[in-house]
């Protein structure tokens, strides 16, 4: 049997990008400002180390109260998200940063009314459209029964409709062209259906062959899949097409991401030979 060759992951083409940590948080006095300095600090030398991929935080997304919409915009009006010590927007402001990333958690979170979700992204969305950068909701995920101290029990049908109106948001995003440029549910039975762990990770768990597969997740792919497939479909602004076939695609670290074309001198040597 042929063995694969050696590649490091700094070189692998199937790795979009890195979270510099899952959920950071720093519930210090001075949290905010030693979270901030931490990310401004260390994303610049991850960056150096994989250049050809993409970086973002890996928080949750709250904001600190000298956000003057925090109280409105967080899970609840004061309390824990400040004690995080996150703060979205300076903290996806910096330059190593290539896109904005949140999570959803409706259920942990106690705030499970889809009408405060659908403001959760709405409002990322808009703070991403200010910093040029690309969103994507990095968790999401909604339980069904029995789940952390709450007193009574999600229903699989409560589970889909949550993912639909949250699928249907991001969806008239990446379809519009908006600032959401992909979704990551937690979590999919199939990847792994030997794991168990503990009971709300069963609880988010989703089956392939559920109500919430096969009528959210699957079509919402076909549709984004069909839709990147398109040769009319528009260009990002910002972004110029990379030419993949000839040179592997290069990437420019700034206000956003892009795919930049093999350049002019070497089209023009490959000719000539």
């Amino acid at each position: 049997m042929a063995r694969l060759p050696r590649i490091t992951y700094a070189d692998d083409p199937t790795i979009l990008g890195w979270n510099m940590m899952n959920e950071p948080r720093n519930e210090h006095k001075k949290g905010a400002a030693e979270l901030q300095s931490w990310i401004k600090k260390v994303s610049p030398f991850v960056k150096r180390q994989a250049p050809n991929q993409l970086l973002t935080v890996g928080s949750e997304g709250f904001y600190q109260a000298s956000n003057c919409a925090a109280s409105q915009l967080n899970p609840v009006p004061a309390g824990w998200p400040f004690a995080t010590g996150q703060d979205h927007l300076p903290n996806h402001a910096l330059a190593a940063i290539d896109y904005a990333g949140i999570h959803l958690w409706p259920d942990v979170w106690s705030r499970d009314d889809r009408p405060w979700g659908v403001r959760w992204i709405q409002a990322h969305a808009e703070n991403a459209a200010l910093l040029g950068k690309p969103l994507v909701i990095e968790e999401f995920g909604k339980f069904v029964g029995g789940i952390y101290d709450r007193q009574h029990t999600e229903t699989a049908g409560r589970q889909l409709a949550y993912y639909k109106g949250v699928y249907e948001e991001v969806g008239k995003s990446i379809l519009g062209s908006g600032a959401i440029k992909g979704i990551l549910f937690w979590r999919w039975k199939a990847a792994d259906p030997t794991i168990v762990l503990g009971s709300d990770d069963q609880a988010a768990t989703l089956d392939t062959g559920g109500k919430v597969f096969q009528q959210v997740i699957a079509p919402f792919s076909e549709r984004v899949a069909k839709a990147m497939t398109d040769p009319k479909r528009p260009i990002v602004k910002g972004c110029v097409p990379a030419n993949l076939g000839t040179t592997p695609a290069t990437l420019v670290i700034g206000s956003q991401p892009q795919l930049q074309p093999p350049p002019p001198a070497a089209k023009s040597a490959m000719a000539a030979q």
